[in-house]
């Protein structure tokens, strides 16, 4: 009678485990054909100094944009003039891909080359998020763009 019990017992422990595994949440399934287009950095969390940082209003003054392409390419580049000065700008090819929540991005100049996990994507919004390990603490810093009007 014991031995029936125990199996009972283990039974409806499994049972209640495999139902906790059904009832999970389903990874989100992100349309890729809203990523086509230009898009416009406007904020960015630094999750290790809890910090956050706007983008310049003033589009001729700061700008850090990003095209994505239907054909899986796309140009990354900043833009920044403060009086003409201290005016400087780059532009780089990139080839990137969606996988799930993992948006990688190859550019041509290898440190601009990054992966991101999608935190939100719509028409206009693009919302990622970039986890790293400092000092054994584990941060994410989370990058807002809005879809560029030209």
């Amino acid at each position: 009678m014991r031995k029936w019990m125990t199996g009972c017992l283990v039974a409806a422990l499994l049972g209640m485990m495999g139902c906790d595994e059904k009832g999970a949440e389903p990874a989100p399934t992100w349309d890729s054909t809203l990523l086509v287009g230009e898009w416009k950095l406007v904020a960015a969390f630094d999750d290790e100094d809890d910090t956050w940082e706007y983008a310049s209003p003033d589009e001729s003054r700061e700008l850090v944009w990003m095209e994505f392409r239907a054909d899986g390419t796309g140009r990354r580049g900043e833009s920044f003039d403060y009086g003409g000065l201290d005016a400087d700008s780059w532009e780089a090819g990139l080839t990137y891909g969606l996988e799930d929540d993992r948006l990688w991005v190859e550019a041509d100049v290898p440190e601009e080359s990054t992966e991101w996990r999608l935190r939100k994507l719509t028409a206009g919004e693009l919302e990622v998020g970039e986890s790293y390990e400092e000092n054994g603490v584990t941060y994410t810093d989370v990058l807002c763009w809005q879809r560029r009007n030209r």
